[in-house]
């Protein structure tokens, strides 16, 4: 199994042209780091680097998907960050994956770029772990039409099929596993941010063979009666 090191993470960060000087997070609680990261500097924290910042994020959230055990959980945020989904990955109200207990199926931390959440993926899918998916696979879910860019469920599910995974869809719901191992072991920051620009120049079609299906096999019997 082909896994990051830190090294490794903050090397291909780097090559993601994040600079130190520009802050790579579209969203952050804080714009401070992490009370449990600075403990790690007991004389202070460092001169601020955000190449440093984002590689010590990206490798939190690695490290705990790629030791924790199980299926992990994708979606949006409202369908994913619900209590008893917390409980189940011992995460009490307030907390995240920098608590010391708290396991890595599911990503919440106090800051998000797009890079943080492909690397939590990539932790799950070194360890060939399945996904379930918590929200519909519909358009709204998928891309922002207004906005014109993927939604992160849509930047996941793409980065699943593109890495080695199978969608399987049954009655309870829709899950990917990992049918080629050695694709998820080749899977990078690099080729997954690689995958997204394409698919952004593609724009929405990026998005319409995810659509999910309003009857299981609807899709199949339609494309065999038009052949």
């Amino acid at each position: 199994m082909s896994r990051y090191s830190f090294i490794t993470m903050r090397k291909d960060i780097e090559c993601l042209g994040v600079r130190s000087h520009q802050n790579p997070f579209l969203w952050e609680e804080d714009s401070n780091l992490h009370k449990q990261l600075m403990g790690r500097y007991p004389y202070g924290a460092p001169k601020k680097n955000h190449i440093n910042c984002l590689t010590e994020y990206c490798w939190q959230a690695y490290q705990k998907s790629v030791t924790s055990v199980g299926a992990m959980r994708i979606g949006r945020q409202a369908d994913v960050w619900k209590e008893e989904i917390f409980k189940q990955y011992l995460m009490n109200k307030g907390e995240n994956l920098w608590a010391r207990q708290a396991k890595g199926n599911i990503l919440v931390i106090d800051k998000w770029s797009g890079a943080l959440n492909d690397a939590w993926l990539l932790g799950g899918i070194h360890r060939y772990a399945d996904f379930h998916l918590m929200s519909y696979l519909a358009p709204i879910n998928l891309w922002n039409y207004e906005a014109g860019y993927h939604v992160v469920t849509a930047r996941e599910v793409l980065g699943l099929l593109h890495f080695g995974y199978e969608m399987r869809r049954n009655t309870t719901g829709i899950m990917f596993k990992c049918r080629s191992y050695q694709h998820a072991d080749n899977a990078n920051l690099l080729s997954y941010e690689a995958l997204m620009k394409e698919a952004h120049k593609r724009g929405p079609s990026s998005i319409t063979k995810l659509l999910a299906e309003p009857t299981i096999g609807l899709y199949q019997q339609i494309h065999a009666r038009r052949v």
